[in-house]
């Protein structure tokens, strides 16, 4: 609790500076997709919510996106294909299941998921209160690209 009363001047006089860190670039060693989705999620979270500590679970976490991605597209071809190959096909399916296991459980270690975030009663009350706009909306979101 603050003093009561008028401040002095030289409390008036006083900024204060609440300088928030940078938001992190992605590593070098990510590639162009990998990195894209690096810059995605860093840009929806507060400015600061990434800290150092956290930086290998993101990196492994945008790793899963885009292998995960490239496996629906695998899976997608298998089925444009006349006859599909029972083997191959459940092989795609399980390897898809992997790797969305992996992005949940990474997504619920660094509070990305919405479980994460909101209890029982606020999701129910956001729920109903909820506008007309969805997330393919927004037009700087890149997932856009896999709507068109």
């Amino acid at each position: 609790m603050g003093a009561r009363g008028k401040k002095s001047a030289s409390e008036l006089n006083v900024v204060s500076i609440n300088a928030m860190p940078p938001r992190p670039e992605p590593p070098p060693f990510l590639n162009i997709e990998q990195a894209e989705e690096w810059r995605a999620v860093v840009k929806r979270m507060p400015q600061d919510w990434f800290k150092r500590e956290t930086w290998a679970l993101l990196e492994s976490f945008c790793r899963h996106v885009c292998m995960a991605r490239r496996i629906a597209e695998q899976i997608d071809r298998v089925l444009d294909e006349p006859t599909v190959k029972t083997a191959s096909f459940d092989k795609l399916l399980r390897m898809q299941a992997r790797e969305s296991a992996s992005i949940v459980q990474l997504a619920t270690k660094m509070r990305l998921a919405q479980q994460s975030s909101y209890c029982a009663k606020t999701a129910a009350t956001a729920k109903d209160q909820r506008g007309s706009t969805h997330l393919w909306d927004d037009p700087e979101d890149p997932a856009r690209e896999f709507l068109d």
